[in-house]
């Protein structure tokens, strides 16, 4: 299996299943919101799932290195996070218990916290964010917290790509810590490259869709404050956060693989 196959699949899937996912949800299109065209979609993430699995990789982890890319786009993941502080509580009539926009609340504070320690680190090159390891599961439980709460207030609405792609945001970023906390005998590049392409690809298609959602409706004043709303937005930033960082994975095991030249002298 060749790693770099990984960048065409990637690249077909974005190019053809996430638009057609996307006009077919916005112009409701029978054929593409049918529940065969969804069974195409698992299909399609379970092959490459499958696929990824079967790589081998010499080069298990990466390493904590200056990138502004990811610097800069940690900047808005932390924007976003600030923004969803105050959106659980604009109706706190729909959640089952007071203490859960409150915790989710409390959550988003500390995330705010974790993606500026990493935009320090990958502006400065310096693992900081190490000294405190503790952040960088604020936004796993989260997603953790929010999953359990968008299935038990969203039960007659789901939206299945928007859980699934919590589920596989939230499974990249719990192996992601491994990059700056510990060292683990997994191999860790490939663990993310399996969660974070599906995690790239559903939360364009929901963040994508909920962005044309508020655009055709006109409706940006009154929905932008809202807790779906800010979430999909903050999953289209994490989608970019996680693209960024398996660039970075693949650039270095690029780099790992290059034959060492060693000067001869005679």
């Amino acid at each position: 299996m060749n790693f770099k196959n990984l960048w065409l699949m990637f690249s077909l899937i974005m190019l053809t299943v996430v638009p057609t996912k996307i006009y077919g949800m916005i112009k409701n299109i029978d054929i593409i919101n049918s529940i065969i065209f969804d069974v195409s979609v698992v299909v399609i993430l379970a092959f490459f799932i499958i696929f990824t699995s079967f790589i081998k990789l010499n080069k298990k982890n990466i390493d904590v290195k200056k990138n502004y890319f990811l610097g800069i786009i940690s900047i808005p993941v932390f924007i976003q996070f600030f923004i969803c502080i105050p959106t659980y509580w604009n109706d706190t009539s729909k959640y089952d218990f007071a203490w859960q926009p409150l915790l989710m609340s409390f959550l988003s504070a500390l995330s705010c916290i974790t993606f500026i320690l990493l935009a320090i680190t990958f502006f400065t090159g310096k693992n900081i964010i190490n000294k405190a390891p503790f952040f960088l599961y604020c936004p796993i439980l989260w997603y953790g917290l929010y999953l359990l709460i968008f299935m038990s207030i969203y039960t007659n609405h789901v939206n299945p790509y928007e859980v699934v792609a919590a589920a596989f945001v939230s499974l990249f970023l719990l192996y992601n810590t491994q990059v700056f906390s510990t060292s683990s005998n997994i191999n860790i590049i490939k663990i993310m490259f399996v969660f974070g392409i599906p995690a790239i690809i559903l939360a364009s298609i929901n963040g994508c869709y909920r962005l044309l959602e508020i655009k055709l409706n006109y409706s940006v004043a009154k929905t932008s404050n809202s807790a779906p709303v800010a979430t999909s937005i903050l999953q289209l930033f994490l989608a970019a956060y996680i693209l960024f960082t398996l660039i970075d994975a693949y650039i270095q095991y690029d780099k790992s693989n290059d034959p060492v030249i060693k000067s001869v002298t005679l």
